[in-house]
Order: C-alpha cells, then sequence, then structure tokens
C-alpha cells in the first residue's frame, strides 16, 4: 500500500491513501502550506481506501446517512468517518477534499485552535486578523499592507489559531477574480488571472457551481475545469510574494471585523458592541461544506465524533481570544469601494487607534 504523508505546521500529518482519488486536488489547495515527508509523525488524519465490507452492520438514519459502530456514513460522497484516540479516520473511493478541510478543522478543534476565515498579516510577531465574509476585500488587503507597509502574510483566506493567541500561516491557493487585476497587475500581466470580464461574474458564478457538482466524481476532469475556468484563478502565494514577505506565525494584537455597507461614502471604524466571536463563528463555519457538517452532526449522535470536543471547543476558543486583551474594531466599508482602495482606507483607519 502507498502512502503520501502530508505534514501541515500547527497540525500534524496526513496520510493519505494513493489508491484514494483526490491527492493532486488536496496538494493543489494546500498549496505552499504542507511538505511532503517520508517519515510518519504526530499523525492526526488517514485518508484510507474504502470497501464494500467496511460498510456492512450500518443503518440508515436519513438523507443518505448511515451510522454504525462509533462511525458515520455519507452515502451520497461514499466517505465513511470514524473518531480514535489520537486521530480522525476517513474511508473513501471518491475525491473528497471538502470532507478532508472539515475533518481538519474537526482535528485542531480537539487540541483547542480552530481555522479563522479571514485575512492575516505578520510584524515584529504581532498579527493583525481582519476577518469577514467573502467578496469583502481580504486578498487585496494583505497585497497592500505586504507590498506597502512591511508586514508579512499568514494567509489571505484562512488562518490556524489557538485558544491562546497563537497563530499559524495557513498558505493555501489564493483565488483570484477579474475585480483583482489593479491589484495584482504582476499576475494578470502575464496571464496568470482570469480571462472573464468584471460583468460576467453574475452569469458564470452558478453557471460553475453546476458543473462543479457534475465533475466533483472524476478528479481529472475536476482539476481540468478549475484549471480552465474563466472567472477564477488559484495563485500559489510563493507565487506572487517573495520569501520573506511570507510569515510562519506570531500572536494576535488585534482583530479587525470587514463589513461592506450599503449607503455610506466613507469608511469608519467602530470598538464598540462587537460580538466578535459570534461574526467569526458565523463566517468561518460557512467556508466548509454543508453536508460535511450535517452528517458529522449526525455522527456525534453515532459517537463517531466529540460534540464537546467540536461545537463547544470552537466557541470557547474564540470567546477566549474577544474577552482577552486582544483589542477588536469592526471596520465598515462602502459597498462600493473598489477593492483596490481597501488596503489603504484600513491602514489610515488602524492608525486613528494607534
Amino acid at each position: 500500500m502507498n502512502i503520501s504523508y502530508l505534514y501541515i505546521n500547527d497540525f500534524g500529518m496526513i496520510g493519505f491513501d494513493q489508491r484514494v482519488p483526490g491527492l493532486l486536488d488536496l496538494k493543489s489547495f494546500l498549496a505552499d502550506t504542507f511538505t511532503v515527508e517520508t517519515e510518519v509523525d504526530d499523525l492526526k488524519l488517514n485518508v484510507e481506501f474504502l470497501k464494500e465490507k467496511d460498510l456492512i452492520g450500518l443503518r440508515h438514519v436519513y438523507d443518505d446517512i448511515f451510522i454504525g459502530d462509533s462511525c458515520v456514513y455519507d452515502a451520497k460522497n461514499r466517505a465513511l468517518i470514524r473518531q480514535l484516540e489520537d486521530r480522525i479516520v476517513i474511508k473513501t473511493d471518491r475525491n473528497n477534499v471538502e470532507w478532508i478541510i472539515w475533518l481538519i478543522q474537526c482535528s485542531l478543534l480537539m487540541r483547542n485552535k480552530t481555522f479563522i476565515h479571514c485575512a492575516s498579516i505578520e510584524k515584529n510577531g504581532e498579527v493583525y486578523l481582519f476577518p469577514s465574509w467573502g467578496g469583502v476585500g481580504k486578498t487585496a488587503l494583505v497585497k497592500g499592507f505586504v507590498e506597502h507597509h512591511e508586514w508579512k502574510l499568514l494567509g489571505d483566506d484562512l488562518i490556524i489559531c489557538d485558544n491562546l493567541g497563537g497563530v499559524s500561516s495557513f498558505l493555501k491557493n489564493m483565488v483570484l477574480y477579474p475585480y483583482h487585476k489593479e491589484t495584482f497587475p504582476e499576475v494578470f500581466g502575464i496571464g496568470g488571472g482570469p480571462v472573464a470580464p468584471i460583468w460576467m461574474t453574475n452569469i458564470l458564478s452558478p453557471v460553475n457551481r453546476f458543473i462543479k457538482k457534475i465533475v466533483k466524481p472524476f478528479p481529472r476532469l475536476l482539476e481540468y475545469a478549475r484549471s480552465v475556468n474563466p472567472q477564477s484563478k488559484r495563485v500559489p502565494p510563493s507565487k506572487v510574494f517573495t520569501e520573506d514577505q511570507l510569515g510562519r506565525s506570531g500572536r494576535v494584537k488585534a482583530i479587525f471585523w470587514l463589513e461592506r455597507v450599503k449607503g455610506i461614502d466613507k469608511a469608519t471604524i467602530s470598538t464598540k458592541n462587537l460580538d466578535i466571536s459570534s461574526r467569526i463563528l458565523g463566517s468561518t463555519i460557512n467556508e466548509f461544506d454543508p453536508r460535511c457538517i450535517r452528517v458529522t452532526n449526525a455522527g456525534m449522535g453515532a459517537g463517531a465524533l466529540a460534540a464537546n470536543e467540536v461545537y463547544s471547543n470552537w466557541m470557547d476558543i474564540l470567546s477566549q481570544l474577544e474577552s482577552s486583551d486582544i483589542a477588536t474594531s469592526k471596520i465598515d466599508l462602502p459597498l462600493d469601494l473598489d477593492v483596490s482602495r481597501v488596503p489603504e482606507e484600513v491602514y489610515q483607519l488602524i492608525k486613528t487607534l494607534s
């Protein structure tokens, strides 16, 4: 049996059975955030090949979800999940990268760590987090802070954070859209950006989601579809930034929630009545496949995953961050503010707090 071992900083190791489709897709997603290892150490997630005998004795619950002895089975995605004492095991014969990313999060939570959906930068060991929804301008923001204000990138979409505010980089692929053209002229200039014009975004988005559903069971076809997608391009951070512009870790100094607001003509900043932990939880949980979360909930009832080590820990970690000495603020950006202007607008607002 051939196993690939992928080591992720501050998470541990994924053991991936090469008979399972999706290894290339997982590597593409992780981009600069993993290294390939030959020796097994700190194994946290096993991806194993699903056999029909693994499904014997399972009982149907609802919606193609089956439970067994301390396991749960997602029949729609052919994914069997079981929590062991020291790691999580997923058995599948399909490309299930969405499940793997969600199980990385579950494993992190069991050790008082979590993904946070945010842009993150570091300077002299101090970290700023910019959590928000997608499309607010996080990727453009980090580009501006790194290029013009000598910060280092920890992640433009996800980072790993513990309950004490320690942050580790998660340098997954950056997803560039047509509206990033002014922010990343060096990428677009060599044909590395998406080719579709901005006005086609609303037309192409539902088409792309439909195509993804069709080609998902076919890993090579899915990878090809992503490579020719005219609406977006996946680019590793190492192709955009130099090595000394990429950070590894630090401790949270401040959290700035970013919000797009209709009806305002200038950016503002507030430090009152924020409830940052709820905002972060809501935006982060929406980054994961809802089917995976739904099946996990059923699995908790079967003893396949421990609820107190997932949901309880998740809120506890975020609440501890908010109740610590970490400064929290909310930045409202005009809905029509061009993403190329986001970095400097945010930078000037943060200066007013200094």
